[in-house]
C-alpha cells in the first residue's frame, strides 16, 4: 500500500544528530521505519554488539600501561582541526553536489539515485575511517588517559563499524522504497522530490557517522595546555 509523501529537510543541523536521532527521524517521517517508542541507551547497545570475544581486548585496552600524560602542542591541535574540517568539507560538497532535476523533466532514475548512494556511502567510510585512525594517532601520542581512549576507540571502532556498516547498507533499498511510495496514488509530481530525499539522507548519515571523530577531537581539545596566569 503506498502512503503519501511527506516533505522531507536535510537533517545535518538537527540537535539531534549527536545521537543519530536525526538520520531515525527523517526515516520515520519518510515512513520507511517505524521506530521503538525507546531507544536503547548507549550501554545497551554496545552490551548486544560485544560479546566474549572482545571482553578480553577491552579488559586490556583498559588496564594496559600508557606512558605519562603530556600536553598537547598547538600545532597539533590545529592540524587536527583542520584535518577534519577538510574531510568534513569535502564529504559534504559531495553530497551536496548530488543531481537536482528540475521541475517538468523526467523522474530520475532510481536504479541510478541508489548505485551513487552506495558509492558516496562508500566514499564516506573509506575517508572516516581513515581519519579516525588518524585522529587515534594523535591521542596516542598524547599518552595518558588520552592513549588509553585511542586503544578503547580502536577496538570499538572494529565491533560497532562492522554492525553499523549492515545498518546502513539497508539505505540505498530504502530510498528505492520512497520512490515506491512517490509513485502511489498520492505521489509528489514534483521529480525532483527523490534527489531532495538522497540528500537529506546522505547529509543525516554523514552527521551519524562524525559524531566518533567529532568525540576523539574533543578528547585532543582536552590535552591543551592551560594558559598561564598572570602573576599578580
Amino acid at each position: 500500500m503506498a502512503h503519501a509523501t511527506t516533505p522531507v529537510r536535510p537533517a545535518s543541523a538537527s540537535p539531534d544528530a549527536a545521537s543519530g536521532g536525526a538520520l531515525t527521524a527523517l526515516l520515520e517521517r519518510m515512513d520507511l521505519i517505524h521506530a521503538p517508542a525507546r531507544a536503547p541507551s548507549v550501554i545497551e547497545g554496545l552490551g548486544r554488539w560485544l560479546g566474549w570475544a572482545e571482553a578480553g581486548p577491552l579488559f586490556d585496552a583498559l588496564n594496559t600501561p600508557v606512558a605519562a600524560p603530556a600536553p598537547l602542542a598547538p600545532e597539533d591541535l590545529d592540524a587536527a582541526e583542520q584535518d577534519l574540517a577538510q574531510v568534513r568539507q569535502w564529504l559534504e560538497r559531495a553530497v551536496a553536489a548530488e543531481p537536482q532535476t528540475r521541475r517538468g523533466a523526467p523522474p530520475p532514475d532510481v536504479a541510478e539515485c541508489r548505485q551513487r548512494y552506495a558509492a558516496l556511502q562508500h566514499q564516506m567510510a573509506q575517508a572516516l575511517s581513515a581519519l579516525r585512525q588518524r585522529l587515534r594517532q594523535r591521542l596516542a601520542a598524547a599518552g595518558g588517559d588520552a592513549a588509553r581512549l585511542a586503544a578503547v576507540d580502536a577496538l570499538l571502532a572494529r565491533v560497532v563499524e562492522a554492525r553499523e556498516s549492515l545498518i546502513l547498507a539497508a539505505l540505498p533499498a530504502q530510498l528505492e522504497r520512497r520512490a515506491e511510495q512517490r509513485r502511489g496514488p498520492h505521489a509528489d509530481p514534483d521529480p525532483s522530490g527523490l534527489h531532495t530525499d538522497m540528500r537529506a539522507l546522505l547529509q543525516a548519515e554523514l552527521a551519524l557517522r562524525l559524531q566518533p571523530l567529532l568525540g576523539l577531537l574533543e578528547a585532543l581539545r582536552a590535552r591543551r595546555p592551560e594558559p598561564l596566569t598572570p602573576a599578580r
